[in-house]
């Protein structure tokens, strides 16, 4: 059975950012973007509703750090952190993104972001799979 398109949600305070991923992205048959959010309140909402598998997100939203949505709420979405902020790779790792890229992207890169996002939502759904298992035995 072949696998249909991964949930993407863009999160970034400029207008020219998001277009230029949405182009890249739309290249591609295994994404679908499912929204778009510029604020960290909008941000949490669009995590909740839609529940996007794989999240590209800025780390400055207008006048605030998108780091304090992972204070705020419980991120189940694969992260690639992508913005012009070289500087914050660590702290990105620490909250467990799977990728960290750096404005303008480069589509090699973007690539590969996204075969890490893959792999680790493969891993995810074998590890609950192994689990609902282990329940019903």
């Amino acid at each position: 059975m072949e696998r249909s398109a991964f949930s993407i949600l863009i999160v970034d305070d400029e207008p020219w950012a998001r277009r230029e991923l949405k182009l890249l992205l739309r290249l591609r048959s295994d994404v679908a973007i499912v929204g778009e959010a510029d604020t960290v309140a909008n941000t949490i909402e669009q995590l909740h509703r839609l529940r996007p598998e794989i999240t590209f997100l800025d780390i400055k939203l207008r006048n605030e750090d998108s780091f304090s949505i992972f204070e705020r709420t419980r991120v189940e979405s694969q992260v690639v952190f992508l913005t012009a902020h070289a500087d914050h790779a660590l702290r990105a790792f620490g909250v467990d993104a799977i990728d960290y890229l750096v404005k303008p992207v480069e589509p090699e890169l973007l690539d590969r972001a996204l075969a890490r996002a893959a792999l680790a939502l493969r891993a995810r759904l074998l590890a609950r799979n192994s689990d609902l298992e282990i329940e019903c035995s």
